[in-house]
């Protein structure tokens, strides 16, 4: 059972909503329209600051070896 992130078009709201089926058709659950357009998701790991791929690499005065 995939949680999925939709847009509503009738409330112009991003949802995240759980598909039973792929044969269900989803409902928003903040207006219960049913236009939605599934858009993609954004996803983090554990320890992940989002700032960028190179921020685990020590560096210049990061208390790396010189």
């Amino acid at each position: 059972m995939p949680i999925y992130e939709y847009f509503c078009e009738d409330c112009q709201e991003d949802v995240e909503v759980l598909v039973l089926s792929s044969r269900d058709a989803p409902e928003c659950p903040k207006c219960c329209g049913g236009r939605l357009r599934r858009i993609l998701s954004v996803f983090s790991s554990p320890g992940d600051t989002g700032t960028g791929a190179g921020d685990s690499c020590a560096g210049p005065g990061t208390g790396g070896f010189s």
